[in-house]
């Protein structure tokens, strides 16, 4: 399976024989989404805790959610420096409300306001 065991969670974009371990915000909305409607509560869990951790993840683009993280090894967390945040992780993670941390929408608001 491609989940991260990690802090982060979340699930890998890629796996062997690619070399390229990243793993994708949007990707994991994506999961977040599929494993509700089947529910796959586990699955939903580690890919909502991966969303929720990359919101402000990026210094360089803080009060939005970042793209996801390095895939240089396994499980990679880093974040690299100049990734740059799509805006369409935002939309999709709106209308899959796959941040269950943000309840009153606060971090969300923050977010459609960058994409804006």
């Amino acid at each position: 399976h491609g989940a991260s065991d990690d802090g982060l969670g979340g699930y890998m974009s890629r796996m062997p024989p690619d070399l390229h371990f990243y793993r994708s915000t949007e990707h994991n909305i994506d999961i977040v989404a599929l494993a509700r409607m089947l529910g796959e509560e586990r699955h939903r869990q580690s890919a909502e805790h991966f969303v929720q951790a990359m919101f402000s993840r990026n210094p360089s683009y803080a009060g939005t959610y970042s793209q996801g993280t390095a895939g240089d090894t396994r499980c990679d967390s880093t974040q690299p420096p100049s990734s740059p945040v799509a805006a369409d992780g935002t939309y999709w993670n709106f209308l899959a409300d796959a941040d269950a941390a943000d309840p009153r929408g606060e971090r969300m608001a923050s977010a459609l306001r960058f994409a804006q």
